[in-house]
């Protein structure tokens, strides 16, 4: 049987649709294969954090969820890739005798100054309480040094770069600290949620 110049011109357009999916098909497989999970981290302490200095970076014992990008004994994560993250801090923040207790999330881009994206503060105001506070502190305590333990949190998405740094630096004054035990009440947690 011979072909008509349609039927080849027609088998010929066939053939060339065929190779160009799977060209696209090989090209998806790939891209697939290629996916890899998203960076993530979630690190804690099972241990209280008392710097010795009044500034310090935060450290860590150990993560649930790890990456190579997360330097525990640092306490500092490297973006590996570009995109926007979400960043969460927790702790019992401990304020004695009415210091106070700052936990900064600070992102140190690639060339530039550190930066604080996000701040929690724990603090009492010993010249705010009124007189039958104080009063009530001494009876109750028998110290009218105003002390205070309260978990709290920072949230921040900030879009990253590859190479940017962020970390938790906490200050302190006087014995202030963050408190932790095995319920591990100090956590930080990182996600790449786009790009």
């Amino acid at each position: 049987s011979s072909l008509t110049q349609d039927d080849t011109e027609s088998k010929e357009e066939k053939d060339n649709q065929l190779e160009i999916l799977i060209e696209k098909i090989n090209n998806l497989t790939e891209r697939v294969q290629n996916l890899e999970p998203p960076p993530v981290f979630s690190c804690y302490r099972t241990s209280q954090f008392n710097p010795a200095t009044k500034r310090a970076k935060v450290t860590y014992d150990e993560c649930s969820v790890n990456t190579q990008d997360m330097s525990l004994k640092e306490g500092i994560y490297t973006a590996r890739e570009g995109g926007v993250y979400q960043f969460t801090f927790s702790a019992l923040f401990v304020a004695l005798r009415g210091d106070t207790v700052h936990a900064d999330l600070v992102l140190k881009r690639v060339d530039r100054k550190a930066e604080t994206i996000g701040r929690s503060t724990a603090k009492i105001d010993e010249k705010s309480l009124g007189r039958s506070v104080k009063e009530f502190f001494l009876v109750e305590t028998g110290s009218s040094a105003d002390n205070l333990h309260t978990t709290s949190s920072i949230v921040v998405i900030e879009r990253l770069q590859e190479g940017d740094q962020v970390y938790i630096e906490i200050q302190v004054e006087g014995g202030s600290h963050l408190s932790s035990d095995a319920s591990k009440k100090i956590h930080f947690t990182g996600l790449k949620i786009s790009k």
